[in-house]
């Protein structure tokens, strides 16, 4: 968007993620062929994992993605569940894009994320 806002695909437990990473983030960029996305589109590249025989979404374990704010303060989150009430074992009939997700805002502006 046309915002400072940017993103970085952090690989590792959410929960051991303590501090925000220095750097690697990215903004979304349309205008790019080789990444217009500041997390990554594809199954594999981001945060989730596509089955074509099944036509399903998994979130990846060992994902976490991590925000910086146009006012320079940081977020991450764990992206859970991609199905309406986050079933453990959806079909390609549940309703999808009902992200289930747990976050953390650090509203001080500190890369402290515990």
């Amino acid at each position: 968007g046309p915002g400072n806002a940017s993103a970085l695909v952090f690989t590792g437990l959410f929960d051991d993620l303590s501090v925000a990473p220095d750097g690697g983030y990215a903004q979304d960029n349309k205008n790019s062929t080789t990444a217009p996305y500041a997390i990554p589109r594809g199954s594999g590249k981001g945060w989730y994992l596509y089955d074509p025989a099944t036509n399903i979404i998994t979130p990846k374990a060992g994902v976490v993605l991590v925000f910086k704010t146009a006012d320079a303060k940081y977020a991450k989150a764990e992206i859970l569940s991609y199905y309406k009430g986050a079933p453990a074992a959806p079909s390609n009939t549940t309703p999808d894009r009902y992200y289930t997700f747990r976050y953390l805002y650090q509203a001080d502006g500190s890369t402290k994320l515990k």
